[in-house]
């Protein structure tokens, strides 16, 4: 059984942030803010209620001819972070970062989805600024991991 948008709204309005349900698309909204970027957030539930997608869409759209630099930096930030969830939405020209709540016997863990919530806001903090640089054409995978060899 999928958890109602009222009682998704409820969750996230108690985890404090303004909530707002999307009737439409079935999700629940609210903002994060990343350093000084609002972020939008939307989380919904499926598989007959035993997961919660969360998903924070970066405040930028993508330059075309950066799409391949830029998938290739998302996935190697992919492979080296402890959970992954970084992603593309080439429709909307647009990136993510995604992340899958377990709800075992269809329960939502408020607990559990803050810490996702949490994880989720320290992932686009950090690597907002990088994934920018590169979905703008202000900077390629290779100036950056150069930059990053030179710190190392």
């Amino acid at each position: 059984m999928e958890h109602s948008l009222s009682k998704l709204h409820a969750l996230i309005t108690q985890l404090g942030f303004e909530a707002s349900i999307q009737e439409i698309t079935g999700q629940v909204h609210f903002m994060l803010n990343a350093e000084e970027y609002p972020i939008p957030c939307f989380v919904k539930s499926f598989s007959d209620g035993k997961n919660l997608q969360l998903i924070a869409f970066l405040p930028f759209e993508y330059r075309e001819d950066c799409l391949s630099q830029l998938s290739r930096a998302l996935h190697l930030l992919n492979k080296e972070i402890d959970m992954p969830g970084f992603g593309l939405d080439e429709q909307n020209g647009m990136s993510f970062f995604r992340a899958i709540i377990p709800c075992p016997q269809a329960k939502i863990s408020k607990s559990l989805v803050r810490s996702y919530i949490e994880i989720c806001k320290k992932a686009v903090s950090k690597f907002l600024p990088v994934v920018a640089a590169i979905g703008l054409g202000k900077s390629t995978v290779e100036e950056l991991q150069t930059a990053s060899n030179a710190k190392s």
